[in-house]
């Protein structure tokens, strides 16, 4: 899963001597939101049951339903976002510091839509103006995987009737389309995947810290790496 192969790829910037680290974020889910939501689920838990049928985007989508509710969740969470990218993430990665984000907005962008009703116009302004005021990643990868192969892999996993997975999966290309986001194919094994992640990151991250100084103090990768070829013709500038 993607959690995974965040993890792993964290491991490997440490291996190289990085200052990594791995930050877990999902809209509504962390945060000041995610305590308000833990709070309310052991009150629901301690008192009277929910029944069989009840479950966490049935009962998200009835209180949506309410449009004071549904205004109020959706500005929420676009504050929660911006707090959390602009403070929580943006300080870390200001200290010297890889920061290696497993889940991003757009997570959230598509859990949102997914959750609004039809119509919610207000609501889905919120999506808009969340994607202006969280800042971007330096890079964004979308592990791409078939509805097909990700309900073989979780055989046991309790999909919901509700969700369209076709269409989810189309939501996510769209916004890897429009905002960049690298797409890694996922329906082979993990170590292909994977591979070309860490490879891709660790080459983005290796040409961009070239710098004069770096050249001046014979400290750029393309210098400690000489006559590697791979450094000398692709990367070196």
């Amino acid at each position: 899963g993607k959690t995974l192969h965040a993890q792993t790829l964290v491991d490997a910037l440490r291996l190289c001597e990085l200052n990594a680290e791995h930050v877990w974020s999902r809209g509504g889910s962390t945060g000041l939101l995610g305590a308000v939501s833990r709070i309310r689920s052991r009150l629901r838990r301690a008192g009277a049951d929910d029944g069989p049928t009840s479950d966490a985007l049935a009962r998200r989508r009835s209180r949506l339903a309410n449009p004071l509710v549904r205004f109020g969740w959706s500005w929420a969470i676009v504050l929660d976002q911006f707090l959390t990218y602009r403070l929580w993430v943006g300080i870390r990665s200001r200290l010297w510091r890889i920061v290696v984000l497993d889940r991003s907005v757009y997570d959230t962008v598509v859990e949102m839509d997914r959750s609004l009703p039809e119509g919610a116009r207000w609501s889905r302004g919120a999506i808009s103006v969340m994607l202006r005021l969280v800042p971007v990643p330096n890079a964004a990868f979308l592990l791409d995987i078939s509805p097909e192969t990700a309900k073989a892999r979780k055989p046991s996993e309790a999909w919901h009737p509700d969700v369209d997975l076709d269409r989810e999966r189309e939501a996510y290309l769209g916004l890897a389309d429009h905002y960049g986001l690298q797409v890694l194919p996922a329906d082979g094994s993990f170590a292909e995947s994977n591979d070309i992640l860490i490879r891709e990151v660790m080459t983005a991250y290796m040409a961009d810290v070239e710098t004069l100084t770096g050249r001046l103090l014979m400290i750029n990768p393309s210098q400690r790496n000489v006559p590697d070829p791979f450094w000398r013709t692709e990367y070196a500038r």
